[in-house]
């Protein structure tokens, strides 16, 4: 069985395909897929099956996918299993295990592999596994010295070199609890010597290392030695950590993915930690088999390289159950961990006409990629044309952040226009970043109708990057009377001028 993140523009008839699906703007690959699938083409003997990922939050929602199983088909494929999606605003991982189960059952049935088919054993995920009888991984100890673990040939060694609260927390009326979470200025060492490069909106990615803390506990409650080395001969998902806490029937419920049992677990059991060091006489290779491995978190850079081509800079907002933000919280200057550069999107950096008028917006740690963005104008130093930037933050006296510099970028006429939202400060002429764009209507509509901008938008995508669009396009509608504000809008997005980094 081929796997595909994207489809791909050409297709092998004499296989079984199976498309996992990403939004057709997520990778310049689906747009050449797109295009040779609208062609005519022969499909017959290719069989199928296609599970589309996006976001709910997303106008595009699973558009992109349902376009490549219905081409597909329509070319003569066969599809030997139905259209399967996940939804990165709920439960991606519930929605792909969901299928998964669907799809295997599928195909022993398609391709006739039966339980008692002596030529071809059925895959283990055709019959499920009960949870009392799932595989623990094996755990073998070996009699080598410890030596320090790279995540990856593509991760390097680098130091970090600043770490300070942009904020100390204060208390104000009426702004909750969570508002008071730590927000960090990080600055990390690229590796000497290297020839590492990044542009203003690339993306840094980090390789967390757990609290010694939680690590310790661990340790100690399976009694295992964390000066021994060991390897793992095999691993599995297992459920024996919910059985051993007495809840055999949670375990099942939990997993076959019953959402209402999955929240029910949380919220008595926060983090899979919790749920490990209340079980009684859990073993080692139980608690690997039932945790997941710790993979790298990207962050937007804060920096550009032109004023800092030897470290990239970095704006973290410390989440209570983050693994790598807490990671970082607590990591102090001379530290060594493993990141990488990333690459963001051909289309969100500075367009290479500096005279292109810029209108980004953000709010809260999606301010990260602007500062980048200022810092390169102010390097580059040309003529440039208007950049406005709206941000929005809860309060000026907690979270504005970076609020002297953005003020001096102003001074400095590097940036046009500041325009802050305050969602918990009473005074403020706006409450969120959308109500700012709307105040400045006069000065947003021209620049996008008229002038050419370059819209860019960093944020959340559940809640802000949604209500600048529809803002935005409730706008421009009286301008555009060929068409309404979300189609003028979408044609923008589809040749690069308006562009959304998002998450969530």
């Amino acid at each position: 069985m081929n796997y595909y993140c994207l489809a791909k523009a050409r297709v092998r008839s004499s296989h079984l395909q199976f498309y996992k699906c990403l939004p057709l703007r997520a990778n310049r690959n689906a747009v050449h897929a797109a295009q040779w699938l609208k062609g005519a083409h022969d499909l017959k003997g290719l069989q199928y099956a296609v599970f589309g990922c996006g976001n709910s939050q997303w106008r595009t929602f699973q558009q992109f996918p349902k376009f490549v199983d219905e081409r597909l088909d329509a070319l003569g494929a066969e599809r030997i299993a139905n259209f399967g999606f996940g939804d990165a605003d709920g439960d991606i991982e519930g929605d792909f295990a969901a299928y998964q189960a669907v799809f295997w059952v599928s195909l022993q049935s398609h391709f006739n592999l039966g339980a008692d088919d002596k030529q071809s054993a059925p895959h283990p995920m055709f019959t499920p596994v009960p949870a009392q009888q799932a595989e623990s991984v094996q755990v073998e100890y070996v009699d080598v010295p410890a030596a320090p673990l790279r995540p990856t040939a593509a991760h390097s060694a680098m130091t970090l070199v600043a770490n300070r609260e942009l904020l100390t927390p204060v208390a104000i009326p009426g702004l909750d609890a969570a508002a008071a979470k730590s927000t960090r200025h990080i600055e990390i060492a690229l590796p000497a010597g290297s020839e590492t490069k990044y542009r203003e909106g690339d993306h840094f990615e980090v390789w967390p290392e757990q609290s010694p803390e939680d690590v310790a506990a661990v340790a100690a409650h399976v009694g295992a030695d964390l000066d021994a080395v060991f390897s793992l001969k095999a691993q599995q998902g297992s459920s024996l950590v919910l059985t051993k806490l007495g809840q055999t029937e949670a375990a099942e419920r939990v997993r076959l993915q019953d959402r209402d049992a999955l929240k029910a677990f949380a919220a008595i059991y926060r983090r899979t930690l919790d749920a490990i060091l209340a079980a009684p006489g859990v073993t080692l290779a139980e608690v690997l088999a039932a945790t997941a491995a710790t993979i790298p978190r990207r962050y937007s850079i804060a920096s550009a390289f032109e004023s800092h081509p030897t470290t990239v800079h970095l704006c973290v907002g410390v989440v209570s159950d983050g693994v790598c933000s807490r990671f970082l919280q607590r990591a102090e200057v001379g530290h060594v961990l493993y990141g990488a550069v990333k690459p963001c999107r051909d289309a969100f950096h500075l367009p290479d006409d500096a005279t292109v008028p810029l209108i980004m917006v953000g709010a809260g740690t999606g301010l990260a990629p602007f500062l980048g963005f200022v810092a390169a104008r102010r390097a580059r130093g040309a003529a440039a044309g208007d950049a406005h930037l709206f941000y929005g933050c809860r309060h000026p006296m907690h979270d504005d952040l970076y609020q002297a510099e953005l003020t001096a970028a102003v001074d400095e006429g590097i940036l046009t226009g500041l325009h802050v939202a305050y969602s918990r400060d009473p005074g403020s002429k706006a409450k969120y970043v959308q109500h700012a764009i709307e105040q400045a209507a006069e000065t947003v509509v021209p620049q996008l109708l008229e002038k050419g901008a370059r819209l860019f938008v960093c944020g959340s995508a559940r809640g802000m990057a949604k209500d600048v669009f529809k803002t935005l396009a409730s706008m421009v509608a009286p301008h555009v009377p060929d068409q309404d504000g979300e189609q003028y809008l979408t044609g923008l997005q589809q040749a690069g001028w308006y562009v959304e980094d998002v998450w969530g």
